[in-house]
């Protein structure tokens, strides 16, 4: 556990050229398919409000995303992808299925039998988990 936490910790601060860091894809990705609200971003991200709101904060004053009020409820806000988002998007998207291609390339045929064995049994846990809630 405490190695994944660190991966993460270094992924998170790490720039690949793309100009996002893996945070700030986390909370761009779900903007592909156009606006979304806050609280529905939050979701998507899969991360609490407060944290969906600083990091559009943060990527609202680099000119990557943009809030627009919405037209029929002043309490909502929506958010999308500027010009330079949807760019900055795509170019951390290539980097990232390059990075995924060069590991699935790596593994041995064991290795990606066991791997999907492991992933399914993980996802019975969540399933398992989330269900209790």
């Amino acid at each position: 556990m405490r190695a994944v936490q660190r991966a993460r910790g270094r992924a998170t601060q790490r720039q690949d050229g793309s100009g996002l860091s893996i945070a700030q894809f986390i909370i761009m990705a779900p903007l592909r398919g156009g606006s979304l609200t806050m609280s529905d971003l939050a979701i998507s991200a899969g991360v609490s409000g407060p944290t969906a709101t600083r990091a559009v904060t943060n990527l609202v004053r680099s000119g990557l995303v943009e809030r627009v009020a919405s037209e029929y409820d002043r309490r909502q806000v929506a958010v999308h992808l500027t010009a330079a988002g949807e760019q900055a998007l795509a170019a951390k998207q290539r980097v990232v299925r390059t990075s995924e291609a060069r590991f699935i390339a790596s593994l041995t045929p064991q290795q990606h039998q066991e791997g999907a064995v492991l992933l399914e049994r993980i996802a019975e846990l969540l399933d398992e988990i989330s269900s209790s809630w």
